[in-house]
Order: structure tokens, then sequence, then C-alpha cells
């Protein structure tokens, strides 16, 4: 995980001015461990009473983790493709977040979302499954930053922070073409009855295609993703500064995760996410101070 030191501009956008960089989870897994995490995850489906239907993107990644981990002990790994290797990475990200579903009234629900279509991260193709995944991905994230969250429709997530009711909708994009709509819809889920209200872009599929992400080190790849980031957030300024100036918005998150190749480290393939922070300058002393106390808190 890439934890990044903020600095914030006079137009408002967080700058990372520095990265303290620790091993993930995924880095220490081994193909048998992903394997067992495949079989944990059958088996809480199965104990929830939602099948997972044979072909569908979810099932694809557990079928590959287990093809992986037996290759690895009988020797033909050298002869696997290398698609099962690319699954097998997803699945380790995925199951993460599936697995902090344990305690939701609407589980059956929310598990069968994760069946509806890709789970591919290397591919382009949208799906509610990957739509849903962001959120839980987030959930996740806050979470395991000690941020109390639940899921609610609308918006997407509600967070209690310091006795504050924070709204946070999350939005996959696809394509910038019509980013401004979805920065629209996004805003317009917010309801009055909180506090304040964040919106959180995930840009994932803004990237090239079947292509693994290439860096030198972790540190290498949390400022390559930051810089993304950045791009973003700077492409779209206009916008994000439409749709905060109302005061309706405390912040933007803008987050972009990977599966990338790291050259100069032990473990090459790792997941890896950086999410990035905007605010709109000239935000009231109080709402200022949830920002800061909030974006701390979980990107700590």
């Amino acid at each position: 995980m890439i934890t990044t030191v903020w600095q914030k501009s006079p137009s408002g956008i967080l700058s990372p001015i520095g990265n303290q960089t620790n091993k993930t989870r995924t880095d220490s897994e081994t193909y048998l461990k992903i394997k067992e995490k495949a079989i944990e995850l059958e088996q809480f489906y199965e104990e929830s009473g939602v099948h997972i239907p044979e072909g569908c993107g979810l099932s694809k990644l557990i079928v590959s983790s287990k093809i992986l981990s037996d290759a690895w002990l009988t020797g033909e790994i050298d002869e696997l493709p290398n698609i099962h290797l690319w699954r097998s990475a997803h699945l380790t990200r995925v199951s993460d977040s599936i697995f902090t579903l344990k305690h939701e009234k609407e589980l059956k629900l929310y598990l069968k979302k994760l069946t509806d279509g890709s789970l591919d991260l290397l591919q382009r193709d949208k799906s509610e499954a990957k739509n849903f995944l962001w959120e839980l991905e987030l959930l996740y994230i806050l979470r395991s930053h000690g941020v109390s969250s639940k899921l609610k429709e609308p918006p997407d997530i509600v967070s209690t922070f310091k006795d504050t009711k924070i709204g946070i909708a999350c939005k996959k994009v696809y394509s910038e073409k019509n980013f401004e709509k979805v920065l629209s819809n996004g805003v317009s889920q917010i309801e009055r009855e909180y506090d304040f209200g964040i919106i959180a872009i995930n840009i994932d599929d803004l990237a090239p295609a079947d292509a693994l992400f290439s860096c030198d080190s972790y540190k290498d790849m949390g400022n390559k993703i930051s810089d993304i980031n950045m791009t973003f957030l700077q492409k779209h300024e206009r916008h994000f500064r439409k749709y905060l100036s109302s005061g309706r918005l405390l912040s933007c998150l803008v987050s972009t995760g990977v599966v990338a190749d790291i050259k100069n480290e032990r473990v090459r393939l790792n997941n890896g996410r950086q999410t990035t922070a905007w605010m709109i300058p000239g935000l009231s002393k109080e709402k200022e101070l949830v920002f800061r106390d909030f974006h701390k808190q979980i990107m700590s």
C-alpha cells in the first residue's frame, strides 16, 4: 500500500509531496493461499444461499486461482497461460472487498450483483459487477482505516466520522466524454439529510486494456498512479469547481487501481491503488476541518 503525504495547492488540488511504502497483503500470498481464498469465497456464497453462475466473471477468477495453484504444486506452472495468473491477482483484490459484506443486511442482493458481468480488471467492458466492486473497495478502505461506514442507496456509502454523517456517491468512469453528466448524477445522489457529501470517482477503466502497469519499484508505482489522478483532476477541474462551488459537496476523490508488474521488487505482480483528494478553495472553516481530518484518517 502506498501512503502519501499531501500538500494543498492554491487551486485546491492536493499534490503528493512524499511517499511511505509498505508491503501489501498481496505480496506475501502464495498461489496456495490465493486458492484457499477462492475456496473461502465459494463457501461464503454457499453459506449465504447465493449461487455463483458457471462462467460469470467471479466464477472465472475462482477457477483460475485453483488452476494456478495446482499447476504450481505439480511443476506445470511454465506451461500455464498467463490469463490464470492475471485472474488470480484479480481474485486477491476482489475477495478482500467481498468479505467486508459479511454482516450486511442485504447480503444476498450484494453478492448477486458481483456475479452480474465481467470482473476482469484488465478488460475495459462495463458491468454491474465492476460498478459495485468500486463501492465495495471504497467501503473496505474506509472500514480498514477506522471510519464507520455502511452501504446505502442513495447515495452509495454513508460514513459516520466524528459525529458527522457523510454521504458518498461512487462513480466508475469508462469514458471521459460524458464525465460532466456522471459528476452531475453523483452530486444529485447526495441527499440533504447528510451533513456533508463526497463524490468518489474510479478511473481504473481509462487505462489501456490488456496491459499490466509497468514500473520499477513500489514508490515508482505510487508516483505514476498519482500522476494519472492529477492529470484527470486538472483536465476536469472546471467541472469539479462547478459542482463543488455550490457547497453541496465537501470534496472529490479520484482513484486508480492497477495490476502492476514491478520490475525491481521481489514480488513482481501486485495490485496497486492511489487515491487523490480535491477540495475547492474557500470552504467554511467547519467543512475544511472535516475535510482535513477525514482524509488524514483514510490516507494514513
